[in-house]
C-alpha cells in the first residue's frame, strides 16, 4: 500500500532509562523447581502454586516455575535451575537458599502459609540494592528492556550482574497428573541476554549510592498468546561469589509496554505528525503537511504480521484504509520513507 507524503521522517522512541523508578523494594523469588513429567509436580506442587498465588497478590514477591527437565525446559531455565541446585522435583526455594522449604503431599497448606508470612517478613528489612526497570516492544517485534540499580550499602566482594528473561504466563501445555491443557502460572522461558545471568553491571568494592544501569533486546519476540499481559519480564540482580555461584539479591516483575514512536521532521524543521483513527471496518489517517515523497502504509497486529487494507485518499492530507477484516484489538499503523519509520497504535473495533 503506497501513498505520498510531504514531509521527510525520522524515529524518535519515547523510552528512556532516566524515567524508571529505582525503589527500596525487596522482592522475594520463589522457585519451583520442576518438570512436565513429574506426576508430583502435577499433584502436590500444583496444588501449592495454585493455592499461593492468590496470597501473593499486592506483596512483593515473585513466583516462576523452572523446568529443569522436559518439555518445558529451556537452555536458560536448566541454567537457573542448576544455579539453585537440587535433586529431584517438585522443590520449592526461597531467593537462592541452599535448601528448599520441604514440601511434601502432607503439608501443602502449611508451607503455603509459611512462605507468605516469609514473603511479608523478607518485604519488612528493605533492599540493599534497590531496582527499577520497564520493557517496551516496537512495531518490529523487538523488546527492549532497560534496567537501573542503586546500592543503598557499600559491597565489599563480588561481581554483580542484572538478569533479564522472559516469563510466558497462563501457558496451556502439558503437565502429567494435570493433562494437556494444564494450566501452568508462570514458566521461565528466555535469557534476553548472551549469559544466562546477564550483563555484569559492577565489580566490588562499591560505594554506596552506586548507580548503574544495563539493557537487553530480543528481535522477533513472539507474544505467548498473542497478548502483550501473558508475557513478563522477570528482572534479576544476581551477586556472583568466588564458587561461581550467583547469589540471589533482588528482582522485578516488568510488564512488556507498546513503544510509542514519534516523528521530527524536518524539509523546513516541522514536527511531522499524523493522526491515525479508527472507525466501523476502516482506520483513517490525518497528516499535518501535503505530500511531496513516497511511503508506504501497512496496517500491522500486535505480533507484527501486515494484515490487508484498501487504501483511498480522502484528500491531500487524509486517507481510509477501508475493506478491513480484522478482528476488534490493538494495531500499529505503520508509515514507511526509505529508512525512517513512524508509527501510532490504534484501537480497532469491529
Amino acid at each position: 500500500m503506497k501513498r505520498f507524503i510531504p514531509c521527510f521522517l525520522f524515529l524518535l522512541a519515547s523510552f528512556g532509562i532516566g524515567a524508571q523508578n529505582v525503589t527500596d523494594i525487596q522482592t522475594t523469588l520463589i522457585t519451583k523447581r520442576t518438570a512436565d513429567w513429574c506426576p508430583y509436580c502435577g499433584s502436590y506442587g500444583w496444588q501449592f502454586t495454585t493455592q499461593l498465588k492468590p496470597k501473593l497478590e499486592g506483596k512483593d514477591a515473585i513466583m516462576w516455575n523452572v523446568h529443569h527437565s522436559g518439555g518445558l525446559a529451556t537452555n536458560t531455565s536448566k541454567a537457573i535451575a542448576a544455579n539453585i541446585g537440587g535433586s529431584g522435583q517438585p522443590l520449592i526455594y526461597l531467593n537462592t537458599e541452599p535448601d528448599d522449604i520441604g514440601l511434601t503431599s502432607g503439608n501443602v497448606t502449611a508451607k503455603v502459609n509459611e512462605v507468605a508470612q516469609l514473603v511479608d517478613d523478607l518485604s519488612f528489612f528493605g533492599a540493599i540494592i534497590g531496582m527499577g526497570g520497564e520493557a517496551k516492544v516496537n512495531p518490529a517485534n523487538t523488546l527492549t528492556a532497560k534496567a537501573k540499580i542503586e546500592f543503598y550499602d557499600s559491597a565489599e566482594s563480588g561481581e554483580f550482574y542484572v538478569g533479564m528473561y522472559t516469563v510466558k504466563k497462563n501457558l496451556v501445555a502439558f503437565q502429567q497428573s494435570v493433562g494437556q491443557n494444564a494450566v501452568h502460572h508462570a514458566v521461565l522461558d528466555q535469557s534476553l541476554t548472551t549469559g544466562f545471568f546477564g550483563n555484569k553491571v559492577a565489580t566490588a568494592p562499591i560505594t554506596q549510592g552506586a548507580q548503574f544501569e544495563t539493557s537487553a533486546t530480543l528481535e522477533n519476540l513472539v507474544l505467548h498468546n498473542g497478548k502483550l499481559e501473558d508475557t513478563k519480564v522477570v528482572m534479576v540482580i544476581w551477586n556472583k561469589v568466588a564458587s561461581g555461584k550467583y547469589i540471589f539479591i533482588n528482582a522485578r516483575e516488568v510488564s512488556l509496554e507498546l513503544e510509542q514512536t514519534s516523528s521530527v521532521g524536518d524539509i523546513d524543521q516541522k514536527v511531522m505528525n499524523f493522526a491515525a483513527t479508527a472507525g466501523n471496518g476502516f482506520i483513517d489517517i490525518t497528516l499535518d503537511c501535503d505530500p511531496v515523497k513516497e511511503i508506504d502504509f501497512s496496517i500491522l497486529d500486535i505480533n507484527g504480521r501486515i494484515q490487508r487494507a484498501v487504501i483511498k485518499p480522502l484528500d491531500t492530507r487524509r486517507f481510509r484504509l477501508d475493506n478491513l477484516q480484522l478482528p476488534s484489538g490493538s494495531y500499529f499503523v505503520q508509515l514507511k520513507s526509505g529508512q525512517q519509520v513512524i508509527s501510532r497504535q490504534v484501537f480497532y473495533t469491529h
